[in-house]
Formats: C-alpha cells, structure tokens, sequence
C-alpha cells in the first residue's frame, strides 16, 4: 500500500514537472520576420510568430518585390499567415548575411572599399592591383603597401588625395610649388641698431670729399689773385 501511494505520488510530481517545462518553453518568446524575439504576450494566436509589423525599407529593391508578391499571395488567401512570416523571415535572413559579407570584405580591402576623396574609381583599382591580400601579409606589411600604393598614384595622376590618416601630396607639386612665405631677399637693419651704424660708417663720404676739394680749389683761386695783384704793383 505504501509502495502503491509512493508510486502514484512519483508519477504526479513528474506529471507536474513536465507541464512547467512545456510552460517556460512556451514562455520563452515569439519570433518575428526580422530575427527578434519577443515576449510571449505578443503571440495570441500560438503559432511562434508575433503579431507586430515590419518595415522592408532598408532592403534591396529585389527583396522589397518578393516582400511585396508574398504580401499579395497572403491578402488573396493563397498563402497561410505562418507560411508567410517563414518566407519573409527567410528573405530577411539572406539578405543581412549579404550585408555582413560584405562589410567583411570591404574590412579586407585598402581604406575600407571605398577610394578616399582626391582618388578615382579607376585610380583605386589600380591601387588594389598594386597591394597584397590582407591576410597574405602582416599589418605593417600591409599597411606600408598601401601608403606606398597611394602615393605612387598621386605622383602618377599629380592629386592630391585625402587618406583618413595622411594626405597624399604629388612629389613633384611638392619640389616645385613655390613658397609662399615669399622671396627670401635680406631684411634692412633697423634703423637705430649696430648693423645701421655700421652700414652708415662703411658709405663712402662722398659729400665731405665734394667740400674738401671745392675749399681748395677756391683757395688756389685766392691765392692766384693775390699773387697777381701784388705783381701789378709792384
């Protein structure tokens, strides 16, 4: 009798057990067509799928057409509701795993994919072909291609071209764009400084020696004058 009740009372604790664990699984959530779980609540019909909306704006057109044919499948009848959420979701699903595949190969690519400002569609291919593979070559390696790569294009095509970390500038723009800082012609001393000074005592005394000789020129003349005068009277 105690064996019996022992039993019963087994099969009723793992009865109990059973119906909690269905409980928190049906609790756990309902899908939706973008791969977001939602609270259980949102799903009243209990078919795993929640009863909100979606928006397929930052899709590709391709992918907005087949949201939009599955759409009008759905609204004739012709398509069950959960068909439809599988097949949106699937549409979803492929197309963020073509985005994220993308973005890792532009990760793998010079400046991320895409040309930096100064540099043509043509000139970053040519880039490309002239670095190695990302992954066949370490970081420093890799990187020093690709300065190396861009400054040869810019020298080749005379640009200037704006990498996120450097500016670009043509070699040869660079050894022959004049100054613009101006003629390097010496600067006049300042007026009351050691160098004027100098400078002043260093000019030749031009006006001095024009005085000197017109005093003894005139003093020739005097004394010729008088000399004569005397001679007369005597």
């Amino acid at each position: 009798m105690k064996l019996d009740k022992f039993v019963v009372a087994t099969l009723v604790m793992g009865a109990l057990q059973f119906a909690s664990l269905n409980t928190v699984s049906a609790d756990e959530g309902a899908k939706t067509v973008t791969g977001e779980v939602l609270p259980a609540s949102t799903d009243p019909d209990g078919d795993g799928w929640a009863n909100v909306g979606f928006n397929p704006s930052g899709l590709p057109q391709s992918a907005i057409d087949k949201i939009n044919q599955l759409t009008a499948e759905k609204d004739k009848g012709t398509l069950s509701q959960v068909s439809y959420n599988e097949q949106i979701a699937a549409i979803f699903k492929d197309e963020i795993a073509k985005q994220n595949s993308v973005q890792t190969q532009q990760g793998l690519r010079p400046y991320g994919g895409l040309p930096p400002q100064g540099m043509t569609a043509e000139q970053y291919t040519e880039l490309e072909q002239n670095v190695p593979a990302a992954n066949s070559v370490n970081q420093a390696t890799y990187e020093q291609a690709i300065y190396t790569a861009t400054q040869n294009i810019s020298n080749k095509y005379n640009v200037t071209i704006y990498a996120p970390q450097h500016t670009f500038v043509p070699q040869n723009q660079a050894t022959d764009t004049p100054s613009t800082e101006g003629p390097s012609t010496p600067l006049a001393p300042a007026e009351n400084s050691d160098e004027a000074k100098s400078a002043v005592k260093q000019l030749p005394d031009t006006g001095e020696e024009n005085n000197s000789t017109g005093i003894i020129l005139v003093s020739f003349i005097i004394i010729a004058l008088g000399l004569r005068l005397i001679t007369r009277r005597a």
